[in-house]
């Protein structure tokens, strides 16, 4: 049987060189949550050219829909798979889920690694990070809020679909060490 892993946490706590590591040492293909998504956006004719238009453009039972069209898209494919996303989104008007409850059902991730990091250094990287994404640089208090708030959906989601839930601090310049803890319960995982 199959098993999908969901790795996630606030942008810029490292969440894709995490997956890439747990894939490179597992084969285990990643699946970017958001690209995908934006990808299908874009292939609807949404006339949305950059991921940051999304909020602005397309109306939220629309983005519901797109979302759960991914999911199952995603799901189709054969085989393991390591998906990463967040599982909140932050928007002018508050957090919006990125993993509302049908999503949930269609991946049904049987163990999502939560990826934290110190405040400070969430900030640092989220300016540093070159990218051309239009991500604020709130208070850390924001950061933070968003941090929990993803701790708590992430133990709903557990509690939920009966999988588990494990939480991994990502250090600057330690994600070897990072890595050696996911790894350790991968390789119990994976043998199950």
């Amino acid at each position: 049987m199959s098993k999908t892993i969901l790795i996630t946490g606030v942008p810029g706590v490292g969440k894709t060189s995490i997956a890439e590591k747990v894939s490179s040492k597992y084969t285990i293909p990643t699946i970017n949550f958001g690209d995908v998504l934006f990808e299908k956006i874009k292939s609807e004719n949404f006339d949305i050219e950059h991921v940051d238009e999304i909020r602005e453009k397309l109306s939220v039972e629309r983005y519901k829909e797109m979302q759960l069209a991914t999911a199952q898209q995603i799901m189709e494919k054969e085989g393991d798979k390591i998906i990463t996303s967040h599982l909140s989104i932050d928007t002018p008007i508050g957090f919006m889920p990125g993993f509302p409850q049908k999503i949930v059902d269609v991946l049904n991730p049987e163990i999502i690694f939560i990826i934290e990091s110190p405040l400070e250094e969430i900030k640092k990287r989220r300016q540093g990070d070159g990218s051309e994404r239009n991500r604020s640089h709130k208070l850390e208090s924001w950061i933070d809020f968003h941090q929990k708030y993803n701790r708590s959906l992430a133990a709903n989601f557990s509690f939920y679909t009966g999988n588990y839930c494990y939480p991994v601090m990502n250090r600057q310049g330690e994600l070897e060490e990072t890595f050696a803890e996911i790894d350790q319960v991968m390789s119990q995982f994976i043998s199950k």
